[in-house]
């Protein structure tokens, strides 16, 4: 997995990176303990001659399966588009069982899923998110007003083209729960899930 062949394979690696939170450069001592947040859903993707890197940011901070789901299924749906003759898709997380080591992700076809060791999950996402959020904090410490996922992303557009970084709102994460949900109760239990360290999708 070192060197990627060509366009039929791609490896990703996901995690979320710590909430952000939002403030204002001028704002009153009193809001430090009031601050609202964003939750950053970090991935690199790695293909035959490159890589790139796409952020979610949403309003949404519970960091939960719906989250995760409504991320992964924007961007295979972007990959799968972009790269005509994909065949294999190898994504790497940590061992989160309340994001990614659970029964309820599974349920993704022609894919295999490697967890690093818990708390070794660590990775280019996590250079990512912080550049990200060093960028956004830099523009609201210049007076740039950031109150939501929305202003978040459009400050980050704005100063990085090396990123992409889209808002994964709530009408898509309530989708995506709304299209599961009938499926998650369907879905059969693995013994032992966290004991796991890879998935194999038939």
């Amino acid at each position: 997995m070192k060197i990627i062949p060509n366009d039929e394979i791609i490896c990703i690696q996901v995690d979320f990176s710590e909430n952000f939170r939002l403030c204002m450069q001028n704002a009153v001592q009193n809001s430090y303990y009031s601050q609202d947040a964003v939750s950053l859903f970090t991935t690199y993707v790695w293909y035959a001659g490159g890589g790139e890197s796409f952020v979610y940011i949403s309003n949404n901070l519970t960091h939960d399966k719906y989250c995760v789901n409504a991320s992964i299924d924007n961007l295979l749906e972007r990959l799968t588009q972009r790269f005509q003759h994909l065949q294999q898709i190898h994504i790497f997380s940590d061992g989160s069982s309340q994001q990614f080591k659970q029964k309820f992700l599974f349920q993704n076809v022609d894919l295999s899923w490697h967890y690093f060791a818990t708390s070794h999950g660590k990775g280019v996402v996590d250079a990512v998110g912080g550049t990200l959020k060093r960028l956004v904090h830099r523009a609201i410490m210049s007076g740039e007003r950031c109150t939501s996922a929305a202003d978040f992303v459009k400050i980050a557009q704005s100063k990085t083209n090396t990123i992409n970084v889209m808002e994964l709102t709530q009408d898509c994460i309530d989708k995506s729960k709304g299209q599961l949900e009938q499926l998650f109760k369907a879905t059969k239990s693995v013994p032992e899930t966290k004991k796991i360290h890879s998935i194999k999708a038939l």
